[in-house]
């Protein structure tokens, strides 16, 4: 765990890159030594560097979505070895084999993120009742319940 020090000017920029690199709260206060509680006291006092961590968090939650949308999209190489875990490579050229695999699962999320109201889960539906409802309740061939 990262010790507490001093939250400097510098440690505070490079705690907003990497915050716009899309890591955690928790790496990017690592990532400069200094506690996660440290940071979040910067910010509650400090509100240009509230601004400036908001919109870092804007500009990597971006950087994720683009690589999830690169993953989905353009999948990711897997190349093939052998049993003995030596590459599986072409005969006559050369060039490993591998097979390109794709992230239905990212895919699917970001749909949902962007048209929530076509892919969401469940759809709410929205009913009006105007007015009074009656039941009529007709028994055959049993006694009715006192």
């Amino acid at each position: 765990m990262a010790e507490y020090t001093h939250f400097t000017h510098e440690k505070k920029e490079k705690f907003l890159q990497l915050l716009a690199d899309g890591v955690s709260i928790t790496r990017a206060a690592e990532g400069v030594d200094v506690h996660r509680v440290t940071a979040y006291h910067a910010r509650e006092n400090d509100v240009d560097f509230a601004a400036a961590w908001d919109a870092a968090i804007d500009a990597g939650a971006d950087r994720l979505e683009d690589e999830a949308l690169r993953r989905a999209i353009e999948g990711e190489k897997q190349y093939k070895f052998t049993r003995s875990g030596d590459p599986v490579e072409h005969p006559e050229t050369g060039e490993p084999y591998f097979e390109r695999k794709y992230s239905d699962g990212l895919l699917v999320l970001l749909l949902k993120s962007r048209r929530p109201e076509k892919y969401r889960d469940n759809v709410k539906q929205e009913t009006e009742h105007i007015g009074a409802i009656s039941i009529k309740v007709e028994y055959a061939d049993v006694e009715p319940p006192e």
